[in-house]
């Protein structure tokens, strides 16, 4: 049960708090005066879209806060909430609207994000207003309602046959793309590529070795350039080679042997000696290097060639020879068509069947239920004044789609004798509110919201009729607490309390204030809906009669 509602800088309303003592309470007040406002605060609890326009001081931010007490039959139903309560079962629900135009959600003082928030509270709150009336008569959602009527026995065969759908919808995204893809390839193309990189027997890393090659052998021909100038500085043409010269100056050395340079001699000689195995070594070195001069003519040669590859496919080997796999695999994928188009095709077939195998048996439960529901509303519609059996489902065949092939209407006799035809053209405004009011109720018995709000649904509605709404919105309040906003007298006399909403100027501001008011002053209000703004005796003595009928 809702306890406490918190509304702070939100349009007209500066500050206002609000605590609830009943499961039935009814918002009155002149039109214009802030009623729908608290609606707005609801909705906006529920995370719905908000209009940021609504912050009243735009220096601040706007609030809205909400307390609940929870009973175990609901969290028994809605564990998410279950998990979050205090030891109280207390839930205190937070939504700030920020000046720099976002939103903050909290639950028990913990912040949410907008989807976690959403998906904790979408059965705390509903709330109805004239425009949600034309739900019912829209075919499509329709549906919605027969299974959410059902979905104790459809939720695992609706899950099934969602998942054998999805599964032919992906079949059939794959055999159109396969088809495109078909259309964009052209045989003789994809052929004349693959043959124009053949030719070439590219090898992996081909290019990048022969260009690593080619750099080494142009190295080559420094080093012989470089090595001509060294012969010809250690063996030159008119005078003894530098090896020659070392010798002689070593046996000249050698004559040192019993004199007391012999020790440097003998270093000198070791010196000479290591330099002539440093020059056997360098010379060695160089005639070990393996070149081939006609090797760079056939590099140059082979990397010309090439290059009309890299002009076309790509600037390395792997580049090249991916783009050889890419227009192999294309190519496969052209002698393949027929085989994988067959094989999609036939595996289709197979989907569709499924599809309809359940899709047939999901709407032999469906058309079970739609007897059950429509004895249900039925029941409940004889309560609000139209005949016991006026209500029918109708079923049509259609396409396989998502929701399986059932296309269906809700049918209503108005009056006997006249045909059944859809609600959409049969029922008048006060119709569709009864209508709607029956279904809410029956849905609502199944899985009861902890709050429902009925926001000007009664529309169309008058005299005896306006008595068979109230009852059963009282009703309804045995199984989830209710906040009506209502201009028929019938059933804001049926709440068991009641809130006022006015609107004064405080300081050239006018603001919106709400106050509970108590069952005389609630009596006063009826009269004013029964008399208008002019009230007499007897309009208070008849809405005090009529408050006492309910209170019985």
């Amino acid at each position: 049960m809702l306890k406490e509602l918190l509304i702070n800088n939100l349009a007209v309303i500066k500050n206002s708090e609000m605590e609830f003592t009943s499961k039935y309470t009814s918002l009155v007040g002149e039109t214009g005066a802030g009623k729908s406002l608290i609606v707005d605060a609801l909705s906006l609890l529920k995370g719905q879209k908000a209009d940021f326009s609504l912050i009243r001081d735009k220096d601040k931010k706007a609030s809205i806060t909400a307390v609940f007490e929870l009973d175990t039959h609901f969290l028994h139903n809605n564990p998410l909430i279950s998990e979050i309560v205090d030891e109280n079962n207390q839930l205190i629900i937070k939504r700030t609207i920020q000046k720099d135009h976002t939103s903050k959600f909290y639950l028990n003082d913990e912040l949410y994000t907008l989807n976690e928030y959403r998906k904790i509270v979408e059965h705390l709150i509903d709330i109805h207003s004239q425009g949600s009336n034309n739900d019912i008569l829209n075919e499509n959602k329709q549906l919605f309602y027969l299974d959410t009527y059902g979905n104790a026995e459809l939720k695992s065969l609706k899950q099934e046959y969602l998942n054998r759908y999805q599964t032919l919808q992906n079949n059939q995204t794959k055999l159109s793309n396969l088809i495109k893809d078909n259309k964009d390839y052209d045989r003789e193309y994809l052929q004349y590529q693959i043959q124009n990189i053949e030719k070439y027997h590219l090898q992996e890393d081909e290019i990048e070795n022969l260009n690593a090659e080619f750099d080494s052998l142009r190295q080559f021909e420094q080093i012989q350039k470089k090595y001509d100038d060294y012969l010809s500085l250690v063996e030159p043409q008119d005078s003894l080679s530098f090896r020659e010269t070392a010798l002689r100056v070593k046996n000249h050395l050698a004559s040192y042997d019993s004199t007391s340079l012999k020790e440097p001699a003998d270093q000198l000689i070791n010196a000479i000696n290591q330099l002539t195995d440093s020059l056997d070594n360098f010379e060695d070195a160089f005639s070990n290097l393996d070149f081939d001069p006609n090797r760079i003519d056939e590099i140059n040669q082979r990397l010309f060639e090439l290059k009309d590859l890299q002009r076309k496919y790509g600037k390395t080997s792997k580049e090249i020879l991916s783009k050889l796999s890419d227009y192999k695999e294309k190519l496969n994928n052209i002698d393949n068509f027929e085989i994988q188009k067959y094989n999609l095709e036939q595996e289709i077939k197979k989907n569709e069947k499924q599809c309809l195998d359940t899709a047939l048996i999901l709407s032999e439960k469906r058309q079970k239920i739609a007897i059950t529901l429509s004895e249900h509303i039925n029941s409940v519609l004889k309560e609000l004044g139209l005949a016991s059996d006026s209500f029918s489902i109708e079923f049509n065949k259609k396409e396989l789609s998502e929701s399986g092939i059932d296309k269906i209407s809700f049918q209503i006799q108005m009056n006997k004798g006249l045909d059944r035809t859809s609600l959409e053209k049969a029922a008048s405004g006060g119709e569709a509110s009864r209508l709607m009011l029956a279904i809410k109720s029956v849905l609502n018995e199944l899985d009861p919201y902890d709050v429902l709000v009925f926001d000007e649904i009664d529309t169309g509605v008058s005299g005896r009729i306006a008595s068979l709404v109230a009852k059963q919105i009282r009703d309804i309040s045995k199984f989830s607490q209710v906040i009506v906003i209502s201009h028929l007298p019938q059933v804001v006399a049926s709440s068991l309390s009641a809130f006022k909403v006015f609107k004064n100027t405080i300081d050239d501001e006018t603001i919106s204030s709400i106050e509970p008011i108590s069952d005389k002053e609630l009596t006063y209000e009826i009269a004013k809906l029964l008399s208008g703004e002019h009230i007499t005796d007897s309009a208070i003595k008849q809405a005090a009669q009529l408050r006492s009928e309910y209170l019985k």
